[in-house]
Order: C-alpha cells, then structure tokens, then sequence
C-alpha cells in the first residue's frame, strides 16, 4: 500500500514530466496505479494538488487501474480508466500460448462441470460462504472448490508452486469459474478464468461493468446469479447446452486479448489500452478500435528481450510504434506535424520569426539601395545595365 513516506508529490510528479504543458498536453500523460485506485491504493499525487499551481494539472492525466468508475463508484481520481489483471497467459512464449489455446478449445468436453477457489473475506464474504457451501453440498463431479493457502513471500500474498498447478488444473476442467466480488467487484479470478476458456459465473451487477475497454458486453460470456434463489450449480446446470457452448466460444475469442503479451501486434491489454486513450484524447483519428478477435491468425513480432530470441533489439520508439501501426494508416504523416502549433507559445514564435526575416532583409537590401542612388553617374550605369 502506499506511504507518505513513498508517494511523491503531485509537484514532484509534475517536475518530471516536462512536456504538461496544460491540461491538453497533460491528458497525453498516463499515470498507472497497480490496484483498484480506491481510498487507500493511491498516493495524494494521483488527484493533484491545488497548490502550487503547476501541479494542479496532474489531475488532468489519464489514469489505468484495475477498475473505475463505470463498476466502481469509490475509484479516486479524475479519468481513471481500467485495465485487467495480469493472467496466468501473460507473457508466455508463443509456443507454450499455442498449447494453452489447444487446451482451451471450446469444442473439448470438460470433465467437471463448477470449479470454484477464493477465502472468505471482503464486502462480498457473505456471498462466498453461500456459494461455497452450496459447491461442497453438490461434490464431484457437478462442483469441486479449492481453498486457497495464502502466504507471504517479502512482504506480499502468494501461492505455493503446488497450488498454481492445482488452481489452473481445474480452471481447464471445468465449464463455469464461481467468481463472487470480495474486497471489490473485481478479482483476478475473473481474467484467469477467461484464459484457461472457463465461463466465469458472477454474483454482482457491478461486475458486468468491469474493464468496458476489454470486456463491452458481458452477457455474451459470462453468467450472473444470485445465490439465494437457488443453488447455483443447480442454476449453472440448467443452463441449455446450446447456450453454453455459445459461451464457450465467446470467451476463446476474448481470451485472446486479455493477456499483456511479450510479441508486438497481438492486440492484447497494453495496446488495446493504448489505442482507446488515443481514440478518447485524439477525437476522430481513432472512429473504431477493432475486437480481440481481428487480431488472430497476426504474425506477432518479437519485443525486446522476448522469450527464445536471444537478443534484445532496441525498444520501440514512439515514432517507430506510430510508423509501424496498422491502425494509424496515416500516422507517417501526422508525426511531422510539429506539435508546438498546439499551443498558444505559437503565435510569439512565428511573430519573432517574422521580425527576424524583416531585419534580415533589410539589412541586405538598405546599403545596395544607397549605392545605387550614390551618384547620378551611377544611377545611369545602372539604369543602363538593367535596360539592356
């Protein structure tokens, strides 16, 4: 968590980023908050500070974290928008992505029907004692749940090696995830869920709100129930086949796009981020941002460091990332348009420059024109020379 003893200042903030300018330019700057942004996950910094005045435009800044206000209204900060947690798919090389996707295919059947593995705390630990007892009382194979040993490793909450394996063996077995909100709507449940092609099962409203960039319409892959109605497995099990397997496809396609990746045009959360908070602060440049899908079948191309090359190329620059985009046809072109034409400072530039030119021209000009009218002699031979 942070620290008063850690947080810098919205000043000091500020003073390493001299490019925010105003609250345009500041919009361009992303600041990223790895938690939920709620009361005790961000530093004073992250709403700015009223005095001194610079520091009053941090607030202007687009924010990513794990939620926002869409789902959440106790989200701090102005234009905080969210991104999805890192999955158990991230940054896997492609040849171990290409045995995951095998095993995620939505055509395989799965042997248990309900998995479910969370603790028993939060705002939503009276849903989850429901839902767990409710998974128990149906056992094997219509529901098997998993209590999660949590340790500490320096400091932060772990998993032993021996419960990541058992975890993500029954997310590929099984059908429906049980993901019911703890502290907040969100969980990372939710996204490992997806990639290991299990339909995650909510109990919330608030959690079809999560991650809109990424996950727009959550009626096409998830489930949403409530507990006290019936059991939920008995629910889940009611469910037609045909509908299921219309799940099961949706969440293999967007299971493609929700893993921060380690290969270049892979459409996956960095530059799906990336491309709306260009759309949102570019206007009409971005009219659409493609699905997680579009970019299947693309032949990725290898970061720096990546996995099995055994080089590090030289990282990417913006104007290496705007030429080699496909998404920005004409952003060769647009990155010659000097941006100090969108500002005010403009105007006194091109005036100085002007009066420069005026001098330079002058100069140039004043003492060949008292030459020329020096003498009548001269005048005539000029006159002359002009004439002929």
């Amino acid at each position: 968590l942070p620290h008063d003893s850690t947080c810098p200042s919205a000043l000091d903030v500020h003073s390493l980023l001299p490019f925010m300018r105003d609250p345009k330019s500041a919009r361009r700057h992303i600041m990223l908050n790895p938690r939920v942004a709620h009361e005790h996950d961000v530093c004073p910094s992250w709403h700015g500070d009223p005095r001194p005045l610079k520091s009053t435009l941090v607030p202007f800044a687009t924010k990513f974290a794990l939620e926002d206000r869409s789902c959440c209204p106790s989200v701090k900060g102005n234009n905080v928008h969210s991104v999805p947690y890192p999955s158990f798919a991230s940054g896997l090389d492609l040849r171990t992505k290409e045995r995951l996707r095998a095993l995620t295919n939505p055509r395989l059947v799965r042997p248990l029907l309900v998995m479910g593995a969370f603790g028993i705390h939060g705002a939503g630990a009276a849903t989850r004692t429901i839902v767990k007892a409710q998974c128990r009382e149906k056992g094997t194979p219509d529901c098997m749940f998993m209590d999660l040993p949590i340790q500490q490793h320096h400091g932060t909450l772990a998993f032993s090696a021996a419960t990541y394996e058992r975890l993500v063996s029954l997310m590929l077995n099984a059908t429906f995830c049980l993901e019911p909100n703890g502290d907040t709507p969100s969980r990372k449940g939710i996204i490992d869920a997806i990639v290991f092609g299990c339909i995650p099962v909510l109990f919330l409203p608030a959690q079809l709100k999560l991650w809109p960039w990424h996950l727009p319409d959550w009626s096409t892959f998830s489930v949403l129930l409530d507990p006290h109605s019936d059991n939920a497995v008995t629910q889940l099990r009611k469910i037609p086949p045909a509908k299921v397997a219309l799940l099961r496809q949706q969440v293999a396609r967007l299971a493609r796009g929700l893993s921060y990746e380690i290969h270049d045009d892979m459409g996956d959360v960095v530059e799906r981020s990336l491309i709306n908070a260009w759309k949102l602060n570019d206007g009409p440049l971005f009219s659409h941002v493609p699905p997680p899908s579009s970019f299947a079948g693309q032949q990725p191309n290898l970061k720096a460091g990546a996995a099995g090359t055994g080089v590090v190329s030289k990282p990417m620059t913006t104007k290496d990332s705007l030429r080699s985009s496909p998404l920005l046809p004409f952003a060769g072109v647009l990155q010659h348009v000097p941006s100090v034409f969108s500002t005010s400072r403009s105007l006194v530039i091109i005036l100085f420059v002007s009066i420069l030119c005026s001098l330079m021209v002058v100069a140039w000009a004043r003492p060949k024109g008292l030459k020329l009218w020096a003498t009548r002699r001269e005048h005539f031979e000029v006159s002359y020379v002009i004439i002929k």
